[in-house]
């Protein structure tokens, strides 16, 4: 069973962080479903350490050059000027988002029961329903203002309540501001990465107080299981998520989440 859950929790961990369906939420279901009670933050740990992996490794020439400062070569992403632009508009974001997590981590952390996650499941589902009934723009980095990054960094950093994507909060509010599509999913998976740093650090306190729990050998290996299928189920979810940038667009995902706060809800009523 713990060989089965560890593979299941990497799985839906990876998925579930890089499709807007927020994975805080949905390891809790699973939590709840093996009925393993607390989280194991050793576990966690090495998940969100093969998440970063997964988007270091699809997003690799885009990070060299946000390493760079956005100065280099023309690259696959597109001209120096733009990358430069990229990593403003990141940047920004990042310090409202890390501030926002700081500041809301705590409340969060007791905003645990299944009658907040559904009610935060419904609210991700109408944030990815909105932007198909506004009309589309086109914008790219050069055209969002720091004023866009503030509010892009404050919402995603809202991500830490269970059923909030950050993911989805960011490709819709960025949607609703005017971005392209396709520049919006790539500037969300790009504030990925500080994001899963500052959870990961996230981890390493939790742990630090106390909560690690015995280590053994077996439980090692478990975590490394999840986070091998935590860093392949989420590069895989990477390039779905930019093949949907192109092709369809995301607010199917709507519906799951509303999917997912009535299961939620019934939860809430049964236990």
């Amino acid at each position: 069973m713990d060989l089965i859950y560890a593979l299941i929790y990497g799985v839906v961990s990876g998925l579930a962080e890089m499709l807007p369906i927020s994975a805080p939420a949905h390891q809790q279901l699973l939590r709840y479903l093996f009925g393993t009670g607390q989280t194991d933050y050793l576990m966690n740990l090495f998940v969100h350490m093969g998440l970063l992996g997964a988007v270091c490794l699809a997003y690799r020439d885009a990070l060299k050059t946000f390493f760079r400062g956005g100065k280099g070569r023309r690259g696959r992403y597109g001209p120096v000027t733009g990358a430069v632009y990229d990593f403003r508009l990141i940047k920004t974001a990042t310090v409202f988002m890390v501030v926002v997590m700081l500041l809301t981590m705590n409340v969060a952390q007791g905003l645990q029961h299944y009658v907040y996650l559904s009610a935060f499941f419904a609210v991700n589902g109408i944030f990815l329903y909105i932007p198909q009934h506004v009309r589309q723009s086109n914008k790219d980095a050069r055209h969002m203002t720091g004023l866009d990054g503030m509010l892009l960094g404050v919402l995603s950093g809202l991500s830490v309540f269970s059923g909030l994507s950050r993911t989805g909060i960011f490709i819709s509010s960025g949607l609703l501001r005017g971005a392209d599509q396709k520049n919006a999913v790539n500037w969300a998976f790009l504030l990925t990465v500080p994001a899963i740093v500052v959870l990961i650090l996230f981890d390493f306190g939790f742990m630090a107080m106390g909560t690690l729990g015995a280590v053994s050998f077996a439980r090692v290996a478990l975590s490394l299981l999840s986070g091998a299928a935590a860093f392949g189920c989420g590069f895989g979810a990477i390039r779905f998520m930019n093949f949907l940038a192109v092709w369809t667009g995301f607010y199917g995902f709507a519906y799951y989440s509303w999917g997912a706060a009535f299961f939620s809800l019934i939860l809430y009523l049964i236990t």
